[in-house]
């Protein structure tokens, strides 16, 4: 995994002992260097989602010592030592609203969050300290839905979409009894895979933004500038990036 600071380590621990009977997850691009080598970037802040409803939030980080909330992004947390977390709440009531609506306004879709935490796995970040992870199928589906709740303040997901598709399953892995007699190239089975687990996992709300994202990304009258900049910062060329997504499409049995 992407390894993470001693400072990150300890603002984790205390969120640890914090939260002992709230379920937490971790997600974001933090998440995602737990499954992938995320050589193309590198990420400073963490992102997590609480087991809570908005009468409960934050969940007791305003108790902790030295913990601060950003000016005006009721979301965005730093700790003591100066970590900085972005902290969703998630709990019944919010998803099956499936939004939240922030207090001095704005909305996050929640679409996919239920899936963070029921599929989460955990993973040993640091020696004796182990937290909830967001698989990475379910990643890509919550990637899917912030890009689609916010397509330029979200441009560079794309390029960590393109390249866990490219990466995110070993090439080992990827010769499956499926992959073999369907005959799909070693290069999009890592991306036909990825949309096989989540198809097996999602409703039909997640289902519907995966769909809706796949029809933005192949729309060739969509000018949104942000699908360039993923070629570039992906460094894929455009038929590559394609035929990774259609893979994806063809695992997730979208249209």
């Amino acid at each position: 995994m992407t390894p993470l600071t001693p400072q990150q380590v300890a603002a984790l621990r205390e969120i640890v002992e914090l939260w002992a009977e709230t379920p937490f997850v971790l997600i974001g691009a933090s998440a995602l260097g737990c499954w992938v080598d995320m050589h193309w970037r590198q990420t400073h802040d963490l992102d997590l989602s609480v087991a809570c409803d908005m009468a409960a939030f934050p969940a007791g980080l305003d108790k902790l010592a030295g913990w601060k909330r950003a000016s005006g992004r009721e979301h965005s947390w730093t700790s003591a030592a100066g970590v900085r977390f972005d902290v969703l709440p998630a709990g019944r009531a919010l998803l099956r609203q499936g939004y939240v609506e922030w207090p001095a306004g704005g909305r996050m879709s929640l679409v996919g969050f239920r899936l963070a935490f029921e599929h989460a796995e955990p993973v040993n970040v640091s020696r004796g300290l182990t937290i909830p992870v967001a698989p990475l199928h379910v990643l890509l589906l919550l990637k899917m839905v912030s890009f689609l709740d916010r397509p330029v303040a979200r441009e560079r997901d794309l390029a960590d979409l393109a390249l866990v598709l490219k990466e995110g399953v070993p090439i080992e892995d990827r010769f499956t009894e499926e992959t073999i007699a369907r005959n799909i190239d070693v290069w999009v089975a890592g991306a036909f895979l990825l949309g096989r687990r989540l198809a097996g996992i999602i409703n039909a709300s997640e289902r519907r933004s995966a769909i809706e994202f796949l029809r933005k990304l192949r729309d060739p009258r969509d000018t949104d500038r942000a699908r360039l900049r993923s070629l570039r910062a992906s460094r894929l060329a455009e038929d590559e990036l394609d035929a990774l997504w259609d893979g994806f499409a063809v695992g997730l049995g979208s249209p």
